[in-house]
Parts: structure tokens; C-alpha cells; sequence
């Protein structure tokens, strides 16, 4: 779900290349704007095009990217992952809470209180929501965001890539999880991965807590990197499409975009 900036920072917070030792293509949280990082994002690691996967209400809240984006000279590509997903959570919510939340609204105008009242009645505020919520990411639009992700990444001259969104952990770590998996990750590879963005955001964590619990969404759930919803994500995607490359033909990647995108990750010539 679309979150509120993170507090502003020198560094540029949970920053780390995709592949270990690659320099082509990085994950991170929303890019500081300090000169400092700045320097790192574009001189050192030379970043040649930067996918932000955060939604337009995100992007306008936000100073500190913005003073990023004023710097960054590159393509900047916009690809609002979780663009229906609060639908699709309102489609999960009885007719009873339906009600209750449409009272708070036209009755009492409390909007906000309305919006906690569906997402604890959704399949958001259920157990294993965030696992929930990674598999609506890839459903989202049939998978439209997804896919547009794929079109940028099967251009060599789009490289080197930053992938990010607000904390770089839900969005940023499910795209990450599936690219891991397309260039031949093992699945302890990717959940360790994974996992590391709750040491690398540790000086957030206070703040994701509140920010989370003012959404009306489950602190237990969405605050931190949880294993069991990444190992439950890598299963249905077995389960349901026999593995990320038939997931990635569901939504229209062809086994050639795959195959460029496979090739331009881990820096390697294009078998014709």
C-alpha cells in the first residue's frame, strides 16, 4: 500500500546491488537527496535509469526524492505496482463492514476511520496479509506493472538500473524476488535477500510502525520483512504458474523478453 515519504536521511537507506558483486541493476528505498548520495547513485554506481514503483499520491508527498529526481539527468520510469490492489482489497470486505464504513463516511465524515474500518475487514487485515499482498502485486492490472518493469529491464541501454519504492522492502523486494528467481537464485538466495532490508531499515522502524498503524493495517504483518511471506509468495508462483517464467508468459513477457532481461542482469552476451 502507498505510504507516507521515510523520514529524510544523508544516505540513500537499504541500498544494495540485485545480484551480489554486479554492478547493473540495485534495489533501494525512496533515493536521498543529499549531495552525498547523490554522488553514489550517479557518479559511482552510474545509474542510467531509476523505476520508481510508488503510487502518484507518494510521488507528490515527497521532497526528498524530489530533490534526487531534480539532479538525476537520466530516464526515470513510473510504474505504480500496487495500482489496484485497494480494490481489490474492497472486494474482499462483507456487505456488513461495506455498510459500517459507508456510515462512517457519509454519516459522520471520517474518511480516514472509514479507510482502517475496510482495510481490517479486507483480506489486508486477515492473517498472512502480507503474503496476501504480494500476490495481489503480481495480479494487479494482470500483471500490467509487472510487465512494464520487464519492457525497461529487456534494454541493455537502460542499464545500470535502480529499482525502488518508498521503503524498498514490499514492492521493490517482490520485483527483486522475481527477477532473483529468473536468473537462477535459489530460493534461500532470494529469501536471504529478502530479509536483509529489515536490518538495512532498522533506523526507520519506529516510523513504519506508527505510519502503519495509522493506514488501519496490521503492525504484526506489514511492518518488517517477514520469511514466511516471501516462501509462501515463491510457492503459489510454482504452484499457480509452474515456476516465474510462466508467470511472466501470463502477463504477456515473451520467452525473448525473458531472455534479454535474464541476459542484461547479469551483464552477459545474448545467445541469438
Amino acid at each position: 500500500m502507498g505510504q507516507a515519504a521515510l523520514p529524510a536521511f544523508e544516505e540513500t537507506l537499504n541500498l544494495r546491488p540485485l545480484v551480489p558483486g554486479s554492478s547493473r541493476i540495485f534495489r533501494s528505498a525512496n533515493p536521498s537527496g543529499s549531495a552525498a548520495s547523490c554522488r553514489v547513485l550517479l557518479s559511482e554506481l552510474g545509474i542510467r535509469t531509476v523505476i520508481d514503483l510508488r503510487s502518484d499520491g507518494e510521488v507528490r508527498r515527497d521532497t526528498q526524492g524530489r530533490a534526487f529526481r531534480g539532479v538525476f539527468g537520466g530516464n526515470g520510469v513510473r510504474v505504480d505496482l500496487a495500482a489496484r490492489v485497494a480494490l481489490a482489497a474492497l472486494g474482499s470486505v462483507g456487505l456488513a463492514q461495506l455498510a459500517w464504513a459507508a456510515a462512517l463516511l457519509l454519516l459522520l465524515w471520517r474518511p480516514a476511520a472509514a479507510r482502517r474500518h475496510l482495510l481490517r475487514h479486507s483480506f489486508l487485515g486477515r492473517a498472512h496479509a502480507l503474503a496476501a499482498f504480494y500476490r495481489a502485486l503480481l495480479q494487479s492490472s494482470s500483471g500490467a506493472g509487472v510487465a512494464r518493469v520487464c519492457a525497461v529491464l529487456a534494454r541493455a541501454d537502460a542499464f545500470p538500473v535502480l529499482v525502488h519504492c518508498s521503503a524498498g522492502k514490499d514492492r521493490t523486494g517482490v520485483v527483486a524476488a522475481l527477477l532473483l528467481r529468473l536468473v537462477g537464485a535459489p530460493d534461500p538466495a532470494i529469501v536471504d535477500d529478502y530479509l536483509r532490508s529489515n536490518a538495512a531499515l532498522a533506523a526507520v522502524r519506529p516510523f513504519m510502525a506508527d505510519e502503519v498503524a495509522r493506514m488501519g493495517l496490521r503492525v504484526d504483518e506489514f511492518v518488517d520483512c517477514r520469511e514466511d511471506a516471501i516462501v509462501e509468495l515463491l510457492a503459489w508462483i510454482d504452484a499457480t504458474y509452474g515456476g516465474v517464467e510462466g508467470y511472466l508468459d501470463s502477463i504477456g513477457v515473451s520467452r525473448s523478453t525473458q531472455a534479454a532481461m535474464r541476459a542484461n542482469i547479469l551483464g552477459e552476451e545474448l545467445q541469438q
